[in-house]
């Protein structure tokens, strides 16, 4: 971090560079997927930005938790709890159904759920754009109020390291 704060680069484009590193590959893997799947089914076009929104808000809920870290091993091991509930509330591994209560709780109030399902409907079920609707739209004010946060939470970090 000390090399970091050294360079000429501000807090935004620490931020935006962490960012563009962490969804390039996923951005890139989902848009071959849907050329090779169906490149004429306008519906799938739209899981390729479902997957940077998704992956929009893992990284913003990354950075705000990183804020109760104070090293990097414990952020890196934050990283994996993060990415197994992840992988459990979202339904990726098991049905969500399957989830104790207090799970299937936070796996219905979860951004990166609605993400994923509308991503599953549109791929396996063949939704309409009008079925999803609802959930990009909430996607997109999610991705919007935790980006935001974290952008508030990174200054912060950044600032604190500053002053160290």
């Amino acid at each position: 971090m000390k090399r970091l704060l050294s360079t000429l680069a501000s807090e935004t484009d620490l931020l935006i560079g962490k960012t563009i590193s962490g969804i390039i590959v996923l951005g890139l893997s989902a848009l071959v997927a849907i050329i090779l799947w169906k490149p004429l089914n306008v519906a799938h076009w739209l899981v390729p930005p479902l997957l940077i929104m998704a992956a929009l808000i893992s990284i913003g809920i990354g950075i705000i938790l990183s804020m109760f870290t104070k090293t990097s091993h414990g952020a890196s091991s934050l990283s994996v709890i993060l990415g197994l509930m992840l992988a459990f509330t979202t339904g990726i591994w098991f049905p969500i159904e399957w989830l104790p209560l207090w799970m299937r709780f936070l796996a219905k109030i979860f951004p990166v759920t609605w993400a994923i399902d509308a991503i599953r409907s549109i791929i396996v079920f063949n939704a309409p754009l009008s079925e999803v609707a609802t959930n990009i739209m909430k996607i997109v004010a999610s991705v919007i109020a935790v980006y935001y946060i974290s952008i508030i939470v990174y200054r912060r970090l950044i600032r604190k390291y500053i002053e160290e």
